[in-house]
């Protein structure tokens, strides 16, 4: 199933069709920075199935000693990246499986957090979290994930941060809309559905033009629910070049 989700993900964008869905059969992948210093060398490509049924084991069954279902799907994507299975896409079907085994422990959250956003955000970051687990290696070979949990979970915080702020940004611009529409009985239903936009984006100058092609519409019926508006001191107008342009007026 891990092939099928790298086809999946990587489907029309790798420099190859046939590296879609497969793992790769060279040595020859390297994971280099911009000044082309290496940073990372994968494992052997012949250990590559072998690597992957045991982290197959490990994602699906239970631990004799609990693992904390986030901080496993943390090592989970830590160890697709270390174990680099795939001649390109590594990264995207990593953060994937990371969704994948959330999302199966019931953390639903997640499928409206954009982790992979704060990541993308955080290259160096991300990049040197797998370098200091890397370089952090006893002699019996066993890393120190803690640099590479602690990102993360760094990265999951700033999502659920910025989640949070959303909703709390639209329970606001919904209450404010129930506000608006409650108090005035002088809207059409039409005009509280264009105040509503207003609403989705009010910094957005609106145009007559486009309450026409958004509420199919005539002209001159567009041009009177703006009008209408800005009598009842919602949106303010404004003339840009040859036509105007209603800005919302945010109530206290």
């Amino acid at each position: 199933k891990i092939l099928e989700i790298h086809r999946m993900i990587t489907g029309g964008t790798l420099e190859k069709t046939e590296y879609e869905g497969r793992f790769r059969e060279t040595n020859q992948i390297a994971v280099y920075s911009n000044d082309g210093t290496l940073l990372h060398k994968p494992v052997e490509y012949p250990e590559v199935p072998k690597l992957i049924d045991e982290l197959c084991h490990f994602a699906s069954n239970k631990d004799k000693d609990f693992i904390h279902p986030v901080i496993k799907g943390i090592i989970i994507h830590f160890l697709v990246g270390y174990i680099h299975p795939f001649n390109d896409g590594n990264g995207r079907t990593a953060r994937a499986l990371f969704y994948w085994y959330l999302l199966k422990n019931d953390y639903w959250l997640f499928e409206y957090m954009a982790v992979s956003r704060v990541i993308n955000n955080s290259k160096k970051q991300y990049r040197n979290a797998y370098l200091y687990t890397e370089s952090d290696r006893t002699p019996n070979d066993s890393g120190d994930l803690t640099y590479f949990i602690k990102y993360n979970l760094e990265c999951i915080k700033k999502a659920l941060d910025d989640t949070l702020e959303y909703l709390e940004r639209k329970q606001k611009e919904q209450s404010q809309a129930l506000k608006i529409i409650t108090e005035s009985g002088n809207l059409t239903l039409r005009q509280a559905e264009i105040l509503k936009q207003f609403l989705k984006q009010p910094e957005k100058p609106v145009t007559i033009k486009e309450i026409v092609t958004t509420y199919s519409v005539a002209y001159a019926t567009a041009r009177s629910d703006l009008f209408r508006l800005e009598e009842l001191g919602y949106v303010d107008k404004r003339k840009a070049g040859k036509e105007f342009i209603f800005i919302f007026k945010k109530v206290d």
